[in-house]
């Protein structure tokens, strides 16, 4: 479905994205606390993202350590410097053990947006390690809500000490590329990288691109189709 947005940034180079704990180091299962919402506020390691580099839709997510649930991951958009509201929600299926669980999701995310979870009841347990140097949390207690129910809040707490173990994956937006004048090989190559799939093709089969729909700069899916309309080599 597109999301009709009109972008002049060029195309993400990477089609998959992951934003959270990286879970590298070792966790052990603690308790959240009744009706609260955890976002990592600070994450030291290499190449881990706190909030979403780019637009997409996060297609799965991790957790480790988990006990009890189910659990539930609410997608955070900062409506300023301090206030925040939630965007949606997908909830995990039943925690089978403290290893690592994968959960599919089809939950729209924006760039600057973090992810948070949340508990069941009281006795859920998430991993958590309070001991890495630069790692830091917020949360919001009650739970955080939803624009549609809820009004924007600051955190109940800014910055606490430690990582808890959890993430997203990210299948970044189709932004649909300049492609005039290239051959159709070309095109398809381009097209993959910016995570859009070629759609309908008209025109001769060994043409250049005439006219690329929906427009060069439209934000759609990840891997929407782009139609594509060739015309004869010059």
């Amino acid at each position: 479905m597109a999301l009709a947005i009109l972008l002049g940034a060029p195309a993400a180079s990477a089609k998959t994205t992951t934003i959270g704990s990286p879970m590298t180091t070792s966790f052990t299962p603690t308790g959240f606390g009744p009706e609260v919402t955890v976002a990592h506020a600070g994450l030291p390691e290499d190449g881990a993202n706190v909030t979403a580099p780019v637009n997409g839709t996060i297609v799965s997510w991790k957790v480790l350590g988990a006990v009890g649930g189910p659990l539930t991951l609410r997608v955070i958009h900062p409506t300023s410097d301090t206030f925040f509201i939630g965007t949606g929600t997908t909830t995990s299926g039943p925690i089978t053990g403290t290893g690592l669980l994968t959960f599919n999701a089809n939950l729209q995310i924006k760039a600057g947006d973090r992810i948070g979870i949340q508990p069941t009841t009281r006795g859920d347990l998430l991993g958590f390690n309070g001991g890495i140097s630069g790692a830091a949390y917020s949360f919001w207690q009650p739970f955080l809500g939803d624009a549609s129910n809820s009004a924007p809040r600051p955190p109940s707490v800014a910055s606490a000490n430690g990582e808890w173990a959890f993430n997203a994956q990210i299948s970044t937006n189709c932004i649909v590329p300049k492609l005039k004048d290239e051959t159709l090989k070309q095109a398809k190559n381009i097209l993959g990288n910016a995570n859009c799939d070629p759609g309908k093709i008209k025109g001769p089969k060994k043409g250049t691109v005439k006219k690329v729909k929906p427009k060069p700069g439209t934000e759609l899916a990840p891997e929407a189709d782009v139609n594509l309309t060739l015309k004869k080599k010059k």
